[in-house]
């Protein structure tokens, strides 16, 4: 049975480096993300930036230290920008675009993880192994509501990118309610945190695909 998600390592502080591909509508765009991790005091600040010549966003997340559970989060999008704050009890913030601005305010019946920023090195904190699966939830700013996710371990596989060739974890990550969507994570399985590619579908681009791998 499924548990919930308890990370058993630490975030670590550092940078990492991506290349990233987006195949939507038959067209393939060429992208860069960097993903920091920087100690904050009692908390982590995970910073993801992607930069393409059509494009640019920024995704932040600030996380608590101990259980990696979201404290506030911001994120620029093209011309929006959302900020967010949760507690124990709700989520609340603002979606600003074009100036127009639209607070929110949704209760959490909860903990939120692995939500916004570098949510992929967050999920690289649990104790993967052979046939671990677990569930946690995300808050979904397309429909503002709750979004249970599950995660399977789908076993160990030998994966090939720019920084090298490592022996991952192959992780799938799926919503709960079977709807569209969902990412496969490759997660190298040395201890060290870092994921050594992702491959997502983004349904509300079309079922878009992006893949991204390791740099440096």
């Amino acid at each position: 049975s499924a548990t919930a998600a308890t990370p058993t390592m630490d975030l670590k502080p550092g940078k990492y480096t991506y290349k990233v591909k987006l195949a939507v509508s038959g067209q393939n765009i060429e992208m860069d993300k960097t993903t920091e991790v920087i100690e904050e005091g009692s908390n982590w600040r995970v910073t993801e930036n992607i930069t393409s010549p059509m494009m640019s966003g920024s995704d932040e997340s600030v996380v608590s230290k101990k259980t990696l559970i979201p404290v506030k989060r911001t994120a620029k999008q093209g011309p929006a920008t959302i900020q967010m704050n949760y507690t124990a009890s709700k989520v609340t913030g603002s979606m600003e675009m074009n100036g127009q601005n639209k607070a929110f305010d949704k209760p959490l019946d909860g903990t939120l993880f692995a939500d916004g920023g570098g949510a992929s090195l967050m999920l690289a904190t649990l104790p993967l192994a052979d046939g671990y699966t677990t569930s946690f939830r995300n808050f979904d700013l397309a429909s503002q509501g709750i979004k249970a996710m599950t995660l399977s371990v789908l076993g160990k596989e030998s994966v090939t990118v720019p920084a090298g060739t490592f022996e991952t974890w192959k992780v799938d990550i799926k919503p709960a309610d079977g709807s569209a969507g969902g990412q496969t994570i490759y997660v190298v399985a040395d201890g060290s945190g870092r994921v050594a590619k992702e491959e997502a579908v983004i349904p509300a681009m079309g079922g878009a695909k992006m893949v991204s791998e390791l740099v440096k």
